[in-house]
């Protein structure tokens, strides 16, 4: 999404490109999730068509990485029954409800809404295939294989092999470069960001605060992730 901004394409085309953003680094990976009921006969991304299936809210991440998951399958919102924009909590409410069949999230695992969802009544995630990811990732820059662990939630007894979009922490051109190398600085060497309550915090490191990065540096963030602090 920070590449279609500076692009001034997708949801920022009527605004146009946002050309002063900067990357200050790469936090941590937010898995695309692709949650179908414990029971379903959906076993594939392929068994979506004609299937109603939420793609997440427009303009968002979820959207964008749902559509791109679909597309690497060959699959469009006309292959499906529905393709509904609620996105997060509602679209569980919906699924909960038997009104879906699937429904897409992009967000950073172990999700606590994804956890409490598969203690009660049961859900599953679709694992996908080697070659779409490939595939995803060649067509996509800002995405990157992931494995979900067994056990990332509950009742997942196998590794789920996804893609993964890197959560940015972004500034703009106009923000001094001492100060962003401050900032980036105390966030991937200083802070305890664990402590502090943050359960990503510990996957914020400067080893991995280049990936994933699809927009131009900061040169104050350069100095410091790049290897020359």
């Amino acid at each position: 999404m920070a590449a279609e901004a500076v692009a001034g394409r997708g949801p920022f085309a009527r605004g146009g490109p946002l050309t002063t953003r900067r990357a200050l680094g790469s936090l941590y990976p937010e898995a695309v999730h692709i949650v179908v009921p414990a029971d379903s006969p959906i076993r594939t991304v392929d068994d979506l068509r004609g299937k109603r299936v939420d793609v997440g809210a427009p303009g968002s991440g979820t959207r964008h990485s749902a559509v791109a998951v679909l597309a690497a399958h060959g699959l469009g919102a006309r292959d499906l029954r529905e393709a509904s924009e609620s996105g997060g909590a509602e679209a569980a409410r919906r699924l909960l409800a038997g009104r879906l069949d699937a429904f897409f999230t992009t967000i950073a695992p172990p999700a606590r809404g994804l956890q409490a969802l598969a203690a009660r009544p049961g859900m599953r995630l679709l694992a996908l295939s080697s070659h779409s990811i490939s595939r995803l990732i060649a067509e996509n820059p800002g995405l990157m294989a992931m494995t979900l662990p067994v056990n990332t939630y509950p009742g997942q007894r196998e590794p789920i092999a996804t893609v993964a979009t890197a959560a940015l922490l972004v500034g703009t051109t106009d923000v001094p470069d001492a100060e962003v190398e401050k900032v980036v600085g105390f966030v991937f060497a200083r802070a305890n960001l664990v402590a502090t309550g943050s359960a990503e915090g510990i996957k914020v490191s400067k080893g991995s605060a280049l990936r994933g990065i699809t927009i131009p540096l900061h040169p104050g963030a350069s100095r410091f992730v790049g290897g020359r602090s």
